[in-house]
């Protein structure tokens, strides 16, 4: 059975699901029986609520399972869908107070945008019965609910949360507008104002919740998405298969992708950024794809430093290679054409050139590398894909991942002779001389990893 983790303890997906879902439900009975609501709709909106839920589980389990895995996910999630059901019995007199919505924004801001929609909502559902809300307005809370959870990558940042902020209350302007039937008196009232108000705070404390989040997860989030060593130094049980180029190539491809919507882009991004810029692991990019994709994550990470130590040992940029190791294969969030769809990526981003250039020419299929560091992300992709795959065929016949000694001098003549004879390197400028070093850095990866 799948299981979040809980300070330390595990609680399964399904116990959380269930318990919750029959929280909504004992929340719905009561404002049901309270407001004289007739058994059909109280088991209508109960079932919508539990529905609601268990897609919320399966979107979880079975589309996006490293949100699971993020630190303090089940109790933080608990702890916000109880605080919002509490905050909707607490302003049920009030609906223009709508404080509850915080709950759903901070999901959406805190863990994933899709699972920020499914818990709102359901909010907004419990909150119609509650307060006894006419379809104009439940519309308007949808619109409005929808609306905050598409723009909660905005609100991770100052930078963009006043843009976001200003946006949010102008169509909310608008919204209230239309349901006062187009009369500005009546559109102008302190419920509007409240209205506002409550919107703006939800804003503003999805910000600083998400912030206080970092800090102190930061060590935990940090060791989540590091790669560990693959090179194992005691292994004692050898293969002596080599792959070939195809395969090689069709490896660096093989990476688990998950549906995520097109990320706005903000107003940092309208010329090119800086190499330090570009490098941080919370630009906005590298943000999309960590929540796009863990495992995509992990190996740009791990291909982005290996790449960066072989440029440093045969005199490239190092900084060119790390860049380009971790942009590679940002066209995966597109869930298409990976290469084409990063270009187009790194050119909405206004990313360097040579980024664009490496995600081109870093596999062969499409480009030959035209630069050192290029080519040592090609050479890097090929030698990992090919270790990776050497360990899936070990364990594959019944081998211990922790017993098999991968037969580095083999993967690397293989990889670096390959490369030699088709050509590949022919227009990356790399000298004799730096090529023999790049072959002795990867002969020695154990030592310098």
């Amino acid at each position: 059975m799948k299981h979040l983790s809980t300070a330390g303890k595990s609680l399964p997906m399904s116990s959380l699901s269930g318990i919750l879902g029959m929280l909504s439900v004992l929340v719905i009975v009561f404002f049901g029986r309270m407001n004289g609501a007739d058994l059909a709709t109280i088991l209508k909106v109960s079932v919508l609520s539990v529905v609601l839920l268990f897609i919320a589980v399966f979107y979880i389990l079975y589309q996006h399972k490293e949100i699971k895995e993020l630190p303090g996910f089940s109790i933080i999630f608990t702890i916000i869908y109880i605080g919002s059901l509490v905050i909707i019995m607490m302003t049920k007199e009030r609906p223009e107070l709508t404080v509850w919505m915080s709950g759903g924004l901070l999901i959406a801001v805190l863990f994933n945008m899709y699972l920020g929609f499914f818990v709102m909502f359901n909010f907004i559902l419990i909150s119609s019965l509650a307060g006894k809300l006419d379809i104009e307005y439940i519309v308007y809370l949808l619109i409005l609910g929808a609306l905050m959870c598409l723009l909660s990558g905005f609100m991770k940042k100052m930078t963009t949360l006043g843009y976001t902020a200003i946006i949010i209350l102008s169509m909310q302007l608008i919204l209230i507008f239309i349901i006062n039937n187009f009369i500005l008196k009546n559109s102008l009232k302190i419920t509007a104002f409240y209205s506002l108000a409550s919107s703006l705070f939800s804003i503003g404390l999805s910000y600083g919740i998400y912030n206080i989040y970092i800090k102190k997860y930061k060590a935990a989030l940090k060791s989540q998405v590091d790669e560990p060593n693959i090179w194992n130094k005691e292994s004692n049980h050898r293969i002596d298969t080599v792959i070939t180029d195809t395969e090689s190539d069709k490896l660096t491809m093989d990476y688990n992708t998950a549906e995520f919507s097109d990320a706005e882009i903000s107003s940092e991004q309208m010329q090119v950024h800086t190499m330090e810029e570009i490098l941080d692991s919370e630009f906005p990019l590298l943000l999309r794809l960590r929540q796009h994709s863990l495992k995509v994550y992990k190996h740009s990470l791990l291909i982005s430093e290996i790449a960066a130590m072989a440029a440093k040992a045969v005199g490239a940029d190092e900084n060119k290679a790390k860049a380009g190791g971790l942009y590679h294969e940002i066209g995966r969030i597109e869930n298409k054409e990976y290469v084409e769809e990063g270009v187009k990526l790194a050119e909405d981003y206004h990313l360097p050139a040579f980024i664009t250039d490496i995600i081109r020419q870093h596999n062969i299929k499409y480009e030959k590398p035209k630069s050192p560091e290029a080519a040592i992300i090609m050479i890097t992709i090929s030698v990992i894909a090919t270790k990776e795959y050497l360990e899936k065929q070990g364990q594959g016949n019944g081998v211990d991942k922790q017993s098999v000694i991968i037969p580095i001098e083999k993967i690397v003549d293989n990889v670096f002779q390959m490369r030699l004879t088709r050509g590949s390197l022919d227009e990356s400028g790399l000298t004799l001389k730096q090529y023999n070093h790049l072959k002795e850095f990867f002969l020695n990866m154990e030592q310098v990893l």
